[in-house]
């Protein structure tokens, strides 16, 4: 409610002047203190003599406080209800009801009485405030002092290097105020913890990708930049790396840091999976909120003159989705109860094992390459010949294997021909091929002899029970072609996942490999054995009875193997794109 405080100051009975003055407030004070809404000096008034009340009603009321009264016509009282003529004495002073003006609730006149000075206490103050500046003059020195010391020399400090470093090791004002909280550790290093200016090189400027690349030259982006769907600001490293903050946190973990653009499917151009393809939205991680997994496939493609392996992305949840590495392997086979043994701990013999095959890589996601010499030669040999078992075949590709063969049996021939002193089954694979030599000399037999040895080994037993081969017409040596073999090293080439806490499980290695890879039912090494979303879900999912529930960043990275540096632009590969183009 808005009261009309007329004050009319009196001095020997006549009117000095006149001043009004607005108060929204239902209730206002009245005495000699200082603090009082209106300020009355003389003997008879108190510090707090009375409150003014505006009731809903639109009257007045004054109240004594304490022990005082109010001096009316009527005599002392301790409360009144002011009515058109009443005049209320506080010591010299009056109080009186006036016309209430529009835009008013109520309106009253304060006759002061001027010739009323305040006793020794009141006189004693004034005097001792008159000394001191007035507030409006206190506010500009304090604005200017905040000004010199929050701005002005921490500014001179970005220009003068060395007046910078001379007002942090004073206690004075630096720019040290402009901190808004501590450096994070992995930035306490020389030339950056003591330099603000290496990394905001422009004044009241967020630090930009530039002095952010000075240092971090290596860090790959998370798409290939420019991309015209993508805003100018969507891929600063300020957006997720927040400096000076507290808690500090550097690498932002919050779902939502993705959930901002993957919240939608998105388009994706071809990268490094080889093809253009559709990512498809994710919220969170569950079978409803997240796609299926995709595994990045190797197939063999035509690329100009030769054939060459390239990626490519298949879903798991298809049933076509099959390895093609031209290799026979079963894991069942291998993995069988008591078919396979190898040598244990203590000279005794224990069952195959995954770990005896799979050696975990030092990055604790991927394992070491699969190879005959590391993997498979202990128990596969490529001996050929039952007179000499330690010699074995070289594990080459079919020309170099066959070369071989010709130089082994030729040898033989000629060994067999001149030396009375050793029988020939030592050296030809069987008395049938000795007695086929016969009218030949001694590099036709040679070769007779590397022939049927090569016939069995890529028809019948030996290479081609590994290796996919196919015979083509022809003279030897390139009869029989055995196809290139790739193995898939690493399947999902978006995502990371760490294998060393899942392999300690209490079912042992073996148990913990099978609950994910069904590898002891696969029978083909076509088979594809790695684990679809709902197995991942079972133990990682949002939901709240999950085991451990999973943020995006703890399997995705946003700095992404095989793209461009932050700092560069197009690698020369990839042309720019427009619209249209590719652009979601």
């Amino acid at each position: 409610m808005a009261i009309l405080i007329r004050k009319t100051r009196l001095k020997n009975g006549a009117i000095l002047d006149q001043r009004d003055s607005e108060f929204h407030s239902d209730t206002l004070t009245l005495g000699s203190d200082s603090h009082s809404d209106l300020q009355l000096f003389g003997d008879d008034v108190a510090p707090r003599h009375a409150t003014l009340q505006l009731e809903p009603s639109g009257h007045i009321t004054l109240r004594a406080l304490g022990e005082h009264a109010l001096e009316t016509d009527a005599g002392r009282l301790d409360n009144i209800e002011l009515e058109p003529g009443d005049s209320v004495r506080l010591g010299p002073h009056r109080i009186e009801l006036i016309e209430v003006p529009p835009g008013f609730d109520a309106a009253l006149e304060l006759r002061v009485d001027d010739d009323a000075k305040p006793d020794i206490r009141h006189r004693y103050a004034e005097a001792l405030r008159l000394k001191l500046p007035s507030g409006r003059a206190l506010s500009y020195i304090s604005a200017l002092l905040i000004i010199v010391a929050g701005l002005a020399i921490p500014l001179a400090g970005y220009f003068q290097p060395e007046f910078a470093a001379k007002t942090q090791s004073l206690p004075t004002p630096s720019d040290h105020l402009w901190l808004s909280g501590p450096l994070s550790d992995p930035h306490h290093v020389p030339g950056v913890a003591d330099n603000c200016q290496s990394c905001h090189s422009t004044p009241f400027k967020q630090v930009g990708n530039a002095e952010c690349s000075a240092c971090h030259q290596h860090t790959t982006a998370h798409f290939i930049a420019p991309h015209p769907g993508v805003t100018d600001n969507a891929e600063q490293c300020t957006n997720c790396h927040k400096e000076h903050n507290e808690p500090s946190m550097l690498i932002v973990s919050d779902n939502a840091l993705c959930i901002n653009c993957h919240a939608q499917s998105l388009q994706r151009s071809a990268g490094n999976i080889g093809q253009s393809d559709t990512i498809a939205a994710a919220t969170a991680f569950s079978e409803k909120t997240h796609p299926g997994f995709k595994v990045a496939l190797l197939q063999l493609q035509q690329g100009g003159d030769e054939l060459v392996w390239q990626r490519v992305a298949k879903s798991l949840d298809r049933p076509e989705t099959r390895e093609h590495s031209n290799l026979k392997f079963s894991h069942q086979l291998h993995l069988a109860g008591n078919e396979i043994k190898v040598s244990g701990a203590g000279g005794g013999e224990r069952n195959l094992q995954c770990a005896d095959c799979h050696t975990l890589a030092p990055d604790g996601e991927h394992f070491q390459p699969i190879t005959m010499e590391s993997s498979c030669q202990r128990c596969h040999s490529l001996d050929f010949n039952d007179q000499q078992p330690r010699r074995e075949l070289p594990h080459t590709d079919g020309d170099e294997l066959y070369y071989y063969l010709e130089e082994f049996f030729i040898s033989a021939a000629v060994k067999m021909r001149n030396s009375d002193s050793e029988p020939a089954e030592r050296w030809v694979p069987n008395w049938e091929m000795k007695q086929r030599c016969e009218g030949l000399n001694t590099l036709e037999c040679g070769q007779r002899l590397a022939d049927w040895e090569a016939e069995q080994l890529f028809n019948k037993t030996g290479c081609i029970n590994c290796h996919q081969v196919s015979k083509v017409d022809g003279q030897t040596p390139r009869r029989w072609q055995v196809k290139p073999v790739r193995l898939v090293q690493d399947w999902f080439i978006s995502s990371r996942f760490d294998h060393r806490p899942h392999v300690l499980g209490p079912e042992g290695t073996d148990g913990a490999c099978l609950s994910c890879h069904q590898a002891d039912t696969s029978e083909h090494a076509s088979d594809i054995l790695m684990p679809k979303l709902d197995t991942c879900v079972s133990c990682h999912g949002s939901e709240q009875h999950s085991q451990r529930s999973l943020q995006c960043v703890d399997c995705h990275a946003f700095h992404r193997d095989g793209m461009p540096a932050m700092a560069s632009g197009l690698p020369q590969s990839h042309p720019p794109l427009t619209p249209g183009e590719g652009a979601p």
